[in-house]
């Protein structure tokens, strides 16, 4: 998130200002990159879930437990 934010923030065609806020372009924006980055984790994710992969390196993660 570092990254994206940093790029938004440096980019020089990036427009900042109530001005030239609108529902398409920020609501737009959040689902293009949400739809980008779910794609691209949820097929490294089913990656991962490959026979050959998953006890070396996913089992780990599924097995973590979150105790209060």
């Amino acid at each position: 998130m570092y990254h994206c934010f940093r790029v938004c923030y440096y980019h020089e065609t990036m427009e900042w200002g109530w001005e030239t806020l609108r529902l398409s372009n920020t609501l737009g924006s959040f689902v293009a990159f949400y739809v980008a980055y779910d794609l691209v984790y949820t097929l490294f994710h089913r990656a991962l879930h490959i026979r050959a992969i998953y006890p070396w390196i996913h089992k780990h993660h599924h097995k973590q437990k979150v105790g209060f």
